[in-house]
């Protein structure tokens, strides 16, 4: 039984203020304070950078003599787990576009050939490397997918645990 993923992917944005000591240089350490946190979305933080950027700017004329940091962490919504460093859910998300892609292409160059009087699939050399690097894909998301579900349990009992 496989258990579909369904990956939100969400930006969290803080905006940082660091404490400027007496001698004009920033101490990262001890004088750190958000300013501004935003948990949006990914679309929307793609489509919308330059709003980010321009708040930061709007912080960093407020705060002259302080240096303002944009920290930017990428995260899935549903299990919380950071997306950056959760490289089995990152491996899932590229094998699965990348076996939609190869799909996608086939299916063109099928269409392409489908016009041709003859056309012998089980001769035509790219063809059948196309669909060797299909299965190959294939194989590989259903490996991860397993390592995903397996992911997901074992994220579903901590919880439970936790609470």
């Amino acid at each position: 039984m496989k258990l579909e993923i369904k990956i939100e992917k969400y930006v969290k944005l803080r905006i940082i203020k660091y404490a400027c000591r007496e001698d004009g240089s920033t101490d990262y350490h001890e004088g750190k304070e958000y300013l501004k946190e935003y948990d949006l979305p990914r679309e929307l933080y793609e489509r919308k950078q330059w709003v980010m950027r321009w708040r930061a700017a709007w912080f960093q004329c407020r705060y002259p003599r302080n240096e303002i940091c944009r920290q930017i962490s990428f995260y899935d919504l549903k299990s919380g787990v950071d997306l950056e460093l959760e490289p089995v859910l990152n491996r899932l998300v590229s094998v699965k576009r990348m076996v939609t892609k190869l799909r996608n292409a086939i299916a063109e160059y099928e269409a392409e050939r489908a016009t041709e009087l003859i056309w012998e699939k089980e001769y035509d050399s790219l063809y059948q490397k196309a669909l060797s690097k299909l299965e190959r894909y294939v194989t590989q998301r259903d490996r991860l997918q397993l390592e995903a579900d397996n992911l997901k349990v074992r994220i579903g009992y901590a919880k439970r645990k936790a609470g």
